[in-house]
C-alpha cells in the first residue's frame, strides 16, 4: 500500500503494518455483560452455597443423584460358532452407541411403538 506524505514523498507499507496501525487506533468498548455470572440454573446460586447447606455434601441433599438401572445385553449367537456372538441391546440406542467402538455397528433396527 502506498501513501503520499506532505513532502510529496511516497511511503510503502505492508498490509501487516497497516493492520497494526488500525488496531492501535481502534478503541474497544468494555463489555460488562460478558463478565457477569450466568444465571443458568434458575434457583440454584452459582457463586456460593445457600445458607444452611452443608459444604461437604453441597447440593446432594437438596438435589439427590438418582441412579438409573443399566440394562444388560442379551447375547444372541447363531451361524458360525468361531465368530464373536452378536449382541442384542434393549434400551436407548444413543446410550448404547456411545458405549461401543465407532466401527463396530453394522445394523440398527428400530421398532417403533
Amino acid at each position: 500500500m502506498k501513501t503520499k506524505n506532505d513532502d510529496s514523498r511516497i511511503d510503502e507499507y505492508t498490509d501487516a503494518e497497516v493492520i497494526e496501525e488500525l488496531v492501535a487506533q481502534t478503541e474497544i468498548p468494555k463489555q460488562r455483560d460478558f463478565y457477569k455470572i450466568p444465571r443458568r440454573f434458575g434457583s440454584i446460586p452459582i457463586d456460593e452455597l445457600p445458607l444452611g447447606c452443608d459444604p461437604e455434601y453441597q447440593y446432594h441433599k437438596i438435589y439427590p443423584r438418582i441412579p438409573l438401572p443399566f440394562q444388560k445385553a442379551d447375547r444372541v449367537s447363531f451361524g458360525n460358532s468361531k465368530l464373536n456372538p452378536n449382541r442384542l441391546f434393549w434400551g436407548d440406542n444413543l446410550h448404547v452407541m456411545r458405549m461401543l467402538p465407532s466401527s463396530s455397528i453394522d445394523l440398527i433396527y428400530i421398532d417403533p411403538p
